[in-house]
């Protein structure tokens, strides 16, 4: 997980990131003032280790974590959240420095489904990370990329699509209602 770009341009009232990791994601919504932010992650370690590392913010209920595959339980998250929502789908395995599998090597497929049964004509965004990764056959990762915008139309048919710098350049894929100003 690395944000090259301001999350500040993409700020809703919620945050929800898939694939914790080591809590990076969490520091930069802290930071760009979201109201509420929510991260899964299905590896315990990491779950502990950013329990920790946020314990004030989540006593104060700014941050919760949540253990879980998020290729299962992010319908559950999301269905009573009424407002907005600024989504960074970051979960996959990992091959170094931690972190556990869940049902799939890269559940983003499983995610969209769940943002689509939950979310349809909400002005939520979606930033998908790792686009080198998803896109590249040799990784193993066997996301159906039709599937994936197939779903990302669906969500929101009048979305704007651009690519933007993650860990690499145009590694992030923005999804972004047409109204909102890139």
């Amino acid at each position: 997980m690395s944000m090259k770009f301001d999350l500040r341009s993409f700020i809703n009232p919620v945050f929800l990131e898939t694939g914790t990791f080591h809590g990076g994601g969490v520091r930069k919504a802290l930071d760009a003032g979201f109201e509420e932010i929510l991260t899964l992650e299905v590896y315990s370690p990491l779950v502990e280790e950013n329990t920790t590392r946020y314990k004030k913010e989540i006593e104060t209920g700014k941050v919760k974590i949540i253990h879980g595959d998020s290729g299962f339980v992010l319908k559950s998250v999301i269905k009573e959240i009424n407002s907005n929502i600024t989504f960074w789908l970051d979960a996959h395995i990992q091959s170094q420095n931690g972190g556990g599998e869940g049902s799939e090597r890269c559940p983003i497929v499983a995610e969209l489904e769940q943002i689509l049964a939950t979310r349809v004509g909400k002005k939520d965004i979606i930033l998908i990370d790792d686009m080198r990764l998803i896109e590249n056959r040799n990784v193993g990762w066997s996301v159906n990329l039709n599937e994936m915008y197939r779903l990302i139309w669906e969500i929101n048919p009048s979305y704007i699509l651009k690519r933007i710098d993650g860990h690499i350049p145009y590694d992030v894929l923005c999804c972004v209602p047409s109204d909102y100003i890139l």
